[in-house]
């Protein structure tokens, strides 16, 4: 399976709730830093959180909207600096989501909290 095609699954668990462990690491040891372009686009084709939402009241999936893009940042963060300098070049993209995740890779302030939601897959 193609790694757009694994980051949409991974994203359909998020705002399902449902989210695999196993998944998750499965596709965080097979990542590496030639795939940050892949990881971005990832983020790029979402449409705002309300979009994927049953109903005005569904936190749940807009809580997992915003852990994807935590995951996303967190891939970027594991693969090191070289996946990071790539994905600070994007910082800059018209997308609402994208700069968050090229600044939450790009500055160690963001690492630790970032990373904490994610200890069991890393």
């Amino acid at each position: 399976m193609s790694l757009s095609k694994e980051l949409k699954q991974v994203f359909e668990q998020f705002i399902s709730s449902n989210v695999s462990k196993d998944s998750l690491r499965n596709l965080a040891s097979e990542v590496g830093s030639d795939d940050v372009e892949a990881l971005i686009d990832a983020v790029n084709i979402l449409d705002d959180p309300s979009e994927y939402c049953q109903d005005d009241y569904d936190e749940k999936t807009v809580a997992g909207f915003f852990l994807f893009i935590d995951f996303i940042s967190a891939l970027i963060i594991n693969l090191g600096a070289p996946a990071i300098d790539e994905a600070s070049k994007y910082s800059s993209s018209k997308h609402p989501y994208v700069p968050w995740v090229a600044k939450y890779a790009s500055e160690p302030r963001f690492h630790g909290e970032i990373l904490e939601k994610f200890s069991d897959i890393f």
